[in-house]
């Protein structure tokens, strides 16, 4: 095993590219990956733990019996930007995300990427699948704070997956129920203030009854149902 270690923030994304490269680098033409059952793949790993980031590199070519290892290590939690980096440079070359499953409670994240084969793709990097792994086990909050951040910016790649509904949902719940905790009334008030009206009335509706009942007949309700009732027969 190789270990590339201290390496500079503004120079992870390079790196990760670099090692990718060395053992899938571009060619002309890989269209002969289609019929070659042993054809190379690599996979990637990212683990976060207690505050670093290890970075592991799996290459495997089974016809030629190669198997290869590289590592990073940082002393810092990867970021945002950097995984975004990390996965426009994948789907650049790799466009078809045709894996998605989480693993631990939603701790450990495995996407799977395949060539779109197309003319215009023929030339490209010499893999026929890349592995891409995301571990935060066991920091379930620091697991759902970047599964987030991925269905903000990859939905249109995710969603093409037939098992990212259950867990975007799930992630979401758990986000919503956070976020609200951490609001005030005037923090809630102003998030409100930007739904729209049909918006506004179907939260109102979806009210549980006893809120409802309590609000619409203490002594200060601006509009009651009674109220409302009588107004609708006068008018009638």
């Amino acid at each position: 095993m190789s270990n590339i270690e201290k390496v500079k923030d503004e120079d992870l994304v390079s790196v990760i590219k670099r090692v990718i490269l060395k053992y899938c680098p571009y060619t002309e033409n890989r269209i002969d990956l289609l019929a070659d059952a042993f054809a190379p793949t690599i996979g990637i790993s990212i683990q976060v733990y207690e505050g670093t980031t290890h970075i592991y590199f799996d290459y495997k070519n089974r016809k030629e019996k190669e198997k290869s290892f590289e590592s990073i290590l940082i002393p810092r939690v990867i970021q945002f930007e950097e995984l975004r980096g990390i996965m426009d440079f994948i789907l650049q070359d790799h466009e078809v995300l045709n894996g998605f499953r989480t693993q631990k409670d939603q701790t450990v994240v495995d996407m799977g990427f395949n060539v779109n084969w197309c003319e215009r793709n023929l030339k490209g990097m010499y893999c026929s699948g890349i592995q891409l792994q995301l571990d935060f086990y066991p920091d379930k909050e620091l697991a759902n704070t970047f599964l987030y951040w991925l269905f903000q910016n990859y939905y249109d790649s995710l969603e093409k997956s037939p098992t990212i509904l259950a867990v975007k949902n799930e992630v979401i719940q758990h986000t919503k129920t956070d976020w609200f905790e951490n609001l005030d009334k005037e923090g809630i008030l102003r998030f409100l203030s930007q739904l729209s009206e049909e918006e506004l009335r179907e939260l109102a509706e979806s009210l549980d009854n006893e809120v409802f009942w309590k609000y619409t007949t203490s002594q200060t309700s601006g509009e009651k149902p009674k109220q409302y009732f009588l107004k609708s027969e006068e008018n009638g």
